[in-house]
């Protein structure tokens, strides 16, 4: 008899991701993930106990793959990088985005408080925030969040002119963020 084929708890995540790109969330089952490598059930079931562990897994592959995105766009203005990473995020996944931010659900919250400090600190690096408090960078942060919610949806949903490319889309984002900076920076100036 061949030896048995055993799978890693990251080939599982991968192929629940790759599964949820097309199906979504409530997309990912056992059975599918076995299909998907090719497996019984089994070996899924040795790396996690309950289909919630890997849809909870896949989520934090998707906080992941956000994070790599912003690494990745990483210019000299990372309040900036921050919305077009989430923009990018959308475009590139927009079913685990709808998923994920559009949709209630019980994967998100956790990674919410997890990413946030990640967030300000990587705008605690931009000099044109320099000055203002961390309650002051949170406060922007979520005005961003909103706004970037917003344009992303508009994104993964096709919702935007045909004609409306990346740089269209960063310069849109900068104009608001230039906007929401300014108007923090008056806040925190009459305190």
């Amino acid at each position: 008899m061949p030896p048995k084929v055993r799978f890693t708890r990251e080939q599982i995540v991968d192929a629940a991701f790759r599964i949820a790109c097309k199906e979504g969330m409530e997309g990912i089952t056992i059975r599918g993930i076995a299909a998907t490598l090719g497996c019984s059930i089994a070996p899924i079931y040795v790396n996690f106990s309950r289909i919630d562990d890997v849809r909870q897994a896949v989520a934090e592959r998707a906080i992941d793959e956000s994070r790599r995105i912003l690494a990745e766009v990483n210019t000299d203005n990372p309040f900036r990088d921050i919305g077009t990473a989430s923009v990018r995020f959308a475009r590139d996944y927009p079913v685990i985005f709808r998923d994920l931010v559009l949709t209630p659900n019980e994967y998100m919250p956790a990674q919410s408080k997890e990413l946030d400090p990640h967030l300000v600190s990587h705008m605690k690096e931009d000099p044109d925030l320099a000055g203002l408090s961390t309650d002051d960078l949170q406060r922007l942060l979520l005005k961003m969040r909103l706004f970037h919610t917003g344009f992303a949806a508009a994104v993964a949903n096709g919702l935007l002119p045909g004609e409306t490319g990346e740089e269209d889309i960063i310069e849109l984002m900068s104009e608001v963020a230039g906007d929401l900076v300014s108007g923090a920076r008056v806040r925190a100036k009459h305190r």
